[in-house]
């Protein structure tokens, strides 16, 4: 009997993704970015911008959500 206590209840799993294209990780961006304006995000909002600036070459402004 264990008692259902095991090594795992005091492991924190941690997922990611993995981007492999510069138009993958631009589009993951813009989508970020919408959902972060929705969402009251600015400063995670602002990290979506930096990464379709970097990516993808748009020009976005600071702070702004990304139109379609």
């Amino acid at each position: 009997y264990t008692g259902g206590l095991w090594v795992g209840k005091f492991m924190k799993t941690c997922t990611y993704q993995r981007v492999l294209t510069d138009e993958a990780s631009t589009r993951i961006g813009e989508v970020c970015s919408r959902l972060c304006a929705i969402e009251g995000f600015a400063g995670h909002g602002e990290q979506a911008n930096i990464r379709v600036r970097r990516y993808g070459g748009r020009n976005v402004p600071p702070y702004a959500a990304i139109d379609r």
